[in-house]
């Protein structure tokens, strides 16, 4: 390992507290390191510790209490990036030493140093990195489809696109995009269906998922309305009532008389048609 937190000793002397702590604290508890043997390093390590005891007194002995904070550790809330704290800018570099790795036949970073250099403004610090939130990324356009809501791009047309930024529904899909049926404006009286190719749509919202309740309830409501409306008589009603007797008739074949008998009921029960009448209809008997 490397020294981290000081490049030479010129650079240790003019170091913070902090920086004389962290650096006596790497070399102290590293498993891996640039010495030639432990002597060295525990030589060193007492030069770090004598001079930060001489140089910042109580202040280095309180850096040494507290947890390590390694100067290279980046923010982990939220995605940041480092800026200058000079200028503002992000064009920042910092030295590194790389080994040799023979596994790999290519030069691996074994350490970075503190030191920030910044290209724009040629300031150089330990302190120079200013952590900002990185921007928040454009969302994912959403992807058009039927009933979603959409508004028209414009589009390249002589004389312009008389339909750019209108909005409307998605009704129907086709090898070139989507027809949108458009809102009204207050001038027109009736519909407007424009065929639109699909990169020239943004779509406002997708339809929202129906439920199974929605669903059921609006089943409820078409049998509501079917009761209403429905003339349960064969006099008022022949072609419906013909219809529903050869119903019968091919549930029986298929399915048997008991079979046509429950449809019969539910045809009488949902929809008020005589079931005696619809099986003699089918030929079948109201009892088996």
């Amino acid at each position: 390992m490397r020294i981290q937190h000081s490049t030479s000793i010129d650079h240790l002397i003019h170091a913070a507290a902090e920086t004389v702590a962290n650096e006596y604290l790497s070399i102290s508890t590293a498993t891996e390191h640039e010495f030639r043997n432990e002597r060295e390093r525990t030589r060193y390590a007492a030069l770090v510790r004598a001079w930060g005891l001489f140089a910042h007194g109580d202040r280095f002995l309180a850096c040494l209490a507290e947890p390590a904070v390694d100067a290279q550790a980046i923010p982990a809330e939220r995605p940041v990036r480092p800026v200058c704290s000079h200028c503002g800018s992000d064009s920042l570099v910092r030295d590194a030493s790389a080994r040799w790795d023979a596994d790999a036949q290519d030069w691996a970073i074994s350490g970075v140093y503190d030191c920030t250099f910044c290209d724009e403004c040629s300031a150089e610090s330990d302190d120079l990195c200013k952590w900002v939130p990185l921007p928040p990324a454009d969302p994912t356009p959403l992807e058009p489809c039927l009933s979603a809501r959409v508004r028209i791009l414009e589009r390249p047309r002589v004389g312009g696109d008389r339909f750019r930024n209108r909005e409307g529904v998605i009704v129907k899909a086709h090898f070139a995009g989507f027809y949108v049926k458009l809102d009204r404006t207050s001038r027109e009286k009736t519909d407007k269906t424009e065929l639109v190719e699909t990169g020239f749509l943004e779509v406002l919202a997708l339809p929202r998922p129906i439920a199974i309740e929605d669903g059921f309830q609006a089943f409820e409501t078409r049998r509501e309305e079917l009761r209403r409306h429905r003339k349960p008589s064969r006099a008022d009603n022949p072609l419906e009532f013909d219809r529903l007797a050869q119903h019968l008739r091919q549930s029986r074949i298929n399915c048997g008389a008991d079979h046509a008998r429950c449809v019969a009921q539910g045809f009488a029960s949902d929809f008020g048609w005589d079931a005696d009448e619809l099986l003699h209809a089918a030929g079948l008997s109201a009892e088996g």
